[in-house]
């Protein structure tokens, strides 16, 4: 994710997912450090629209939730890789807080697309979305500071979870997700008329 500042006043959260349809591992040293084996990769190999649109869907929702204005969001097909773009409007100036609504954010992208294939994702398989997992861990380096990271991503995936398994807000995330599919980019009064319902 890349931090701007749109109109020098509120920070800006952009979200560039590139769903990498060959089989590679994208495991940093640090990762290996957390998960203390050998990560295995999550297969990736059947990706489609519905499955992106499910998955930008899934930070849009989890932005809305925690309080950022999604300003627009487009799914993206560049060869063989589907990718997807996010930007979302924080009011909060604090660090901290962005940062942590960011790694929620990125979390939320992986865990609905595999909600909705009907998949588990282990720990180890979040590799696989290269781009968000490099920002969940630049937040738990920053954010775990002398606890243990592993537990801080378990509560911030609980956090996640929790709302997908409310029937509302996965509704409406399925709304998201139709609506992006159908149109290939949302941008703020359609998102708008999309997420009024949460």
């Amino acid at each position: 994710m890349l931090w701007a500042v749109e109109g020098g006043a509120h920070p800006v959260q952009v979200k560039r997912g590139s769903y990498d349809v060959m089989h590679r591992l994208f495991a940093t040293r640090p990762l290996i450090e957390f998960f203390n084996q050998a990560p295995t990769v999550f297969d990736r190999t059947d990706l489609d629209l519905p499955t992106a649109a499910y998955h930008e869907a899934g930070h849009v929702l989890m932005a809305h939730l925690l309080g950022g204005n999604v300003v627009s969001v487009t799914l993206e097909s560049e060869d063989d890789a589907m990718g997807g773009v996010t930007t979302v409007r924080w009011s909060s100036d604090n660090h901290s807080d962005r940062q942590r609504c960011s790694a929620l954010v990125a979390l939320a992208g992986p865990l609905a697309e595999a909600r909705w294939r009907g998949e588990a994702i282990a720990l180890d398989a979040f590799t696989a979305w290269r781009g968000d997992w490099q920002e969940v861990e630049q937040a738990l380096v920053a954010q775990a500071q002398g606890s243990d990271p592993i537990k801080l991503l378990h509560q911030w995936l609980g956090k996640v979870r929790q709302q997908f398994d409310d029937p509302l807000i996965w509704e409406v995330l399925c709304r998201v997700a139709d609506a992006l599919e159908a149109h290939g980019t949302l941008d703020e009064d359609l998102l708008d008329d999309v997420l009024a319902r949460v």
